[in-house]
């Protein structure tokens, strides 16, 4: 049977491992930037957030027809 601080110390170095997997995920999902209608790159934040929805937007606003 294990030692129960040595149970602890091995679950706090998993948790740190998955917290480091987990940041390095959410890093790769993140948009840093984005090309804008008028051809511009732009890093701001509020920015890419109305180019995304002003795409999302025009694209479902365009309906196909079967």
């Amino acid at each position: 049977m294990k030692n129960p601080s040595k149970k602890i110390k091995e679950s706090r170095s998993k948790n740190r491992l998955l917290a480091r997997l987990m940041k390095k995920k959410t890093e790769k999902n993140q948009i840093d930037t984005i090309k804008n209608e008028k051809g511009e790159i732009t890093t701001d934040p509020t920015e890419i957030l109305t180019t995304i929805k002003e795409y999302y937007k025009h694209l479902y606003a365009n309906k196909l027809e079967n």
